[in-house]
């Protein structure tokens, strides 16, 4: 399991590559509220980072210019939201450049 507190540093680390692409002034989340709990693995692609979670599926985060946040959209966030369609039963995720992979319990 990966704490609150590294994984509020992973964010920090994520808002700050945001910097040098304009996206403006950003801060991380000042409190572990912002941050998911019950992480179990975090996954990193070129400009995101997804992590799995207990119970509430994957959550991505970062630079989601190309769909990279499995939202459906070309969103782009500073904090976790959830991956559509997999709100459970993730078992592990991998991220590459642009895209993520999941493998769910059912196969």
């Amino acid at each position: 399991m990966i704490s609150r507190r590294r994984l509020r540093t992973v964010v920090a680390l994520v808002a700050a590559a945001f910097l040098p692409l304009g996206v403006g002034p950003v801060r991380p989340p000042t409190t572990d509220a912002a941050v998911v709990p019950m992480v179990t693995g975090i996954a990193v692609g070129y400009s995101h980072t997804c992590a799995l979670t207990i119970g509430e599926g994957p959550k991505c985060w970062g630079y989601g210019l190309h769909g990279s946040l499995g939202t459906g959209t070309a969103t782009t966030g500073l904090l976790p939201v959830s991956v559509t369609g997999l709100s459970s039963g993730t078992t592990a995720i991998s991220a590459s450049s642009f895209y993520n992979c999941a493998l769910s319990s059912a196969g």
